[in-house]
């Protein structure tokens, strides 16, 4: 719940709303949605008793990639909360659809680690302890990122 709080904050700040109608702004939340690219992300802790959240990929601006270690462009996340921002403010009435993400970054081999950086072609990943809201409209499509069943530990964590 701190996550939300703090990354909505920041999502906040960064939309320039400065003043919210606590009585009549509300979030409304979702299980899935479907993107542009026609991709269903899904959100739900229990969808036939097992979680399911939807791992997906945002395309950087070409400007920005020198900032980010990308995939032609894209860098990935998981899904964690899929919402829509109802917000009567003292100037305007607006509406933000939006995700709240966990980072997902490229998996660096420490000394001894003898495991390829790739298989197969694709990059291993990490999951870190960043978490960010973005509006719905920045995620590009979904995508499988798929588990190292054969470890203890399925997905690399920071």
């Amino acid at each position: 719940m701190e996550n939300l709080i703090d990354s909505l904050d920041t999502f906040l700040n960064n939309a320039s709303i400065t003043s919210i109608d606590n009585d009549d702004s509300f979030i409304h939340l979702y299980k899935s949605a479907i993107l542009q690219s026609t991709d269903i992300i899904y959100v739900d802790a229990s969808y036939n008793n097992i979680p399911w959240f939807s791992d997906i990929a945002i395309v950087i601006d070409i400007n920005e990639t020198i900032h980010y270690t990308t995939d032609q462009e894209a860098c990935f996340r998981k899904i964690l909360l899929l919402g829509e921002l109802f917000i009567n403010s003292l100037s305007r009435i607006a509406t933000f659809t939006f995700a709240i993400v966990k980072w997902y970054d490229y998996y660096e081999p420490k000394r001894g680690d003898y495991e390829p950086t790739k298989i197969y072609g694709c990059s291993r990943l990490r999951m870190l302890q960043e978490y960010n809201v973005m509006p719905l409209d920045f995620i590009s499509h979904a995508v499988h990122i798929i588990p190292r069943f054969h470890k203890e530990k399925s997905i690399f964590n920071e």
